[in-house]
């Protein structure tokens, strides 16, 4: 499976160019560019349920955080939620 590379746009985002100007970190970079496994299918093999997200939308539904902007590098992330079936971890009080 290739690597997907970030577009031209999203590396050219004012945040990562502001970030290699003024201290020379292409942040980009710090990010690994092998694919990504996929987290949710693996972990709702295991009989985890789970969500998918990007940033915006999971503080969207809390009625927090910015929207996306042009270009925008977060707006390609996606965070993955789980949660175990069973029984809680703490029992509520009586």
């Amino acid at each position: 499976m290739k690597a997907i590379r970030e577009p031209e746009e999203v590396r050219n985002n004012p945040v990562c160019t502001a970030a290699r100007t003024r201290i020379g970190v292409d942040l980009l970079r710090l990010f690994d560019g092998e694919p990504r496994p996929d987290s949710a299918a693996g972990l709702a093999a295991l009989g985890w349920s789970t969500a998918t997200r990007t940033p915006f939308a999971f503080s969207a539904l809390h009625g927090r955080g910015p929207r996306p902007e042009a270009a925008d590098a977060l707006a390609a992330n996606r965070w993955t939620f789980a949660a175990k079936p069973g029984p809680p971890l703490v029992e509520a009080p009586a």
